[in-house]
């Protein structure tokens, strides 16, 4: 999967990613270690507020 975003995001222009604080934080304490995050991602604290607030602003996201 870490792949197929890196490719696509280089393929893309203007294409991000968004990864959430929160999950990753979980889920390293759940799994003893911190998940694999993309170099082309982005840490925001939390996920559910960015897909609220940036459809708002006239964003687009793409459900896969």
């Amino acid at each position: 999967m870490n792949e197929r975003m890196a490719g696509m995001a280089a393929a893309q222009e203007g294409l991000g990613f968004n990864a959430c604080t929160n999950t990753h934080e979980r889920m390293a304490r759940a799994e003893c270690k911190k998940p694999v995050i993309i170099d082309e991602a982005k840490m925001v604290l939390s996920g559910i507020a960015e897909l609220i607030e940036l459809p708002l602003a006239g964003w687009t996201y793409i459900k896969h």
